[in-house]
């Protein structure tokens, strides 16, 4: 039998695990307004450098499979892949260990959605504050 302590610390112990990995992960609703793009509501503006960033998104039903790449600008202008997600049954999970490096700068990031190749929808860009 747990002693009273020990259950009121590991009650803690869990409460606190679980609040840590909702602060780090987002979930966001994404939208198919016309074909060929895509929106995200409720994406974070601010994300913490150092720490593992997640994203959870329940794809639509006809979004069965595929790839979503989560792409930053660079300065000369071109887009580059930062992390890649694969769409199992309508799940998407993006993990990105986001680089002490990067604290205090802002990222421009897009989402691109692709399936055996073939590009099949983008996300409008999206400004993101790394922070410490």
């Amino acid at each position: 039998m747990l002693s009273s302590k020990l259950r009121i610390t590991t009650c803690g112990l869990v409460t606190a695990t679980a609040l840590a990995l909702a602060i780090s992960s987002a979930h966001a609703s994404v939208i198919f307004p016309t074909p060929g793009a895509m929106t995200f509501d409720g994406l974070p503006a601010h994300i913490r450098a150092g720490h593992m960033w997640n994203l959870r998104e329940l794809m639509p039903y006809a979004i069965q499979s595929g790839e979503m790449l989560f792409e930053h600008r660079t300065a000369p202008g071109t887009w580059a892949t930062i992390v890649t997600g694969k769409i199992r049954p309508r799940v998407l999970w993006l993990h990105w260990r986001v680089p002490r490096s990067l604290a205090g700068s802002r990222l421009v990031v897009r989402f691109v959605l692709v399936s055996q190749g073939e590009l099949l929808a983008t996300s409008p860009n999206y400004a993101m504050a790394l922070w410490h």
